[in-house]
């Protein structure tokens, strides 16, 4: 469970607790007031019904309007009534439900007979204390749920798709835009991280395009300097043998100059061997992060970044991940190899469908890509992993010819590598990372 749904949980229970320890309250206030209440109508009765002279709404409100001033400062005001009547028997006696802002309360003569009712009027009912208290807690509750669905589908989701853009580009893990948006809040944020995304992209097809002049030139710079090298070496090796003296004896100290021009020139053969492998190690950034982590993770991203796609391509993609099982190994670097993997069957399949397929295995953990499209001949599969390498069905497709030798170098980083096989009209890619 995510940190935002947690507090958002808490938030609830929060205000939950709030509002049944705010109605216990409320409750147990209302009822102190109706016991009071009660105590005052039995007072009230009992002084009434000790008297001898004949009972008339007049006198109740007479005897009534003398003593209020002491009941008030005995109960206080809000348990005195409004007003107080006298409803003889000859009267129709009101049902208690026709008054519900009022109580009725028996009078007994002297003899315990029923003489009449006292009706004691109140401005409010007390259960209008708890509709109130209920309509303001739904209201209340109603408006928080609404301001966090807003907030949510408004504000924190497109946030967190923005930030998992941003870290995917940092990975070259990026596979499609994010879609265009309204939003007041992030839709022009949108639009500009798209066209940094865009910017980006175009400096790494330049950044590529200038790697594969520089791989060229530093390759044509050093089978120059390999080939005057050895014709040096081979000089210096007849000259230290004596092949060019007259009695074919070698001269001391020619031979120890021709020594020195040997060992230089092979200090130079590895200093053109090294700037070669360097000039080609140095075109992937990419350094292991080791890390657990489930294997059903790379089936969600697939399935998060290229299933709408797809699906909008009418290209069919189907996902089999046989278990779910723990992987230590860098999860970005295998999903940046198979983001290579997938857009490669993209660009270069005929759209009938892809496969992928994950699986574990006694010696390793195999990730595989697989689609049909136009075949490779077979002299051209060896290259295929060459940097900036292309085949002769990438004609007319956009490319630099160095992501499937990334793909490698990242695998071959990991403790892997990459296998291609090619068959009917198939061609598929497996992954395989040891345990």
């Amino acid at each position: 469970m995510s940190k935002i749904k947690r507090l958002y949980i808490f938030i609830l229970i929060l205000y939950l607790g709030l509002a049944a320890g705010l109605f216990f309250y409320v409750r147990s206030q209302d009822s102190r007031s109706y016991q009071e209440r009660n105590v005052f109508i039995n007072r009230f009765t009992a002084q009434v019904s000790s008297r001898d002279d004949e009972l008339t709404s007049e006198l109740i409100e007479e005897i009534y309007s003398l003593k209020k001033s002491s009941y008030k400062s005995q109960f206080g005001s809000d348990i005195l009534p409004d007003k107080i009547s006298y409803v003889s028997l000859e009267d129709k006696i009101p049902n208690e439900s026709d008054y519900g802002d009022q109580r009725l309360a028996y009078v007994y003569d002297e003899y315990g007979n029923i003489s009449g009712l006292l009706l004691f009027e109140y401005a409010e009912n007390d259960n209008k204390h708890y509709l109130t208290y209920l309509v303001v807690i739904a209201g209340s509750l109603l408006i928080i749920i609404a301001f966090i669905i807003y907030l949510q589908i408004r504000i924190l989701k497109p946030f967190e798709d923005l930030s998992d853009y941003a870290v995917k580009i940092s990975k070259n893990e990026l596979s499609q835009k994010l879609p265009e948006s309204k939003n007041r809040y992030f839709g022009r944020f949108i639009w500009g991280v798209n066209m940094l995304s865009d910017q980006i992209q175009g400096d790494k097809e330049r950044i590529g395009k200038l790697m594969k002049e520089r791989q060229t030139m530093l390759t044509t710079i050093a089978h120059g300097i390999k080939t005057p090298v050895s014709n040096i070496t081979l000089y210096a090796s007849s000259i230290e043998t004596g092949l060019y003296q007259p009695d074919k004896k070698p001269n001391q100290v020619d031979a120890e100059i021709a020594a020195k021009i040997e060992k230089n020139a092979g200090d130079i053969n590895r200093l053109v061997e090294e700037m070669i492998n360097t000039s080609s190690t140095g075109m992937v950034d990419f350094e292991p992060k080791i890390q657990a982590f489930y294997i059903n993770e790379v089936e969600d991203y697939i399935r998060e970044e290229y299933s709408n796609r797809l699906e909008v391509q009418r290209i069919p993609l189907e996902i089999d991940c046989c278990q779910n099982a723990m992987i230590n190994s860098d999860k970005s670097g295998i999903l940046r190899i198979l983001t290579q993997l997938m857009e490669n069957a993209i660009k270069y399949g005929d759209g009938t469908g892809i496969k992928v397929a994950i699986d574990k295995q006694e010696e390793g953990y195999y990730f595989s890509v697989k689609n049909r499209g136009k075949s490779l001949p077979e002299n051209e599969i060896p290259y295929i992993f060459g940097g900036f390498w292309r085949g002769s069905n990438a004609q007319g497709v956009k490319g630099s010819g160095i992501g499937l030798f990334e793909a490698r170098t990242i695998a071959s980083r990991l403790g892997g590598d990459i296998y291609v096989k090619q068959e009917d009209g198939e061609i598929e890619f497996i992954l395989f990372i040891e345990k």
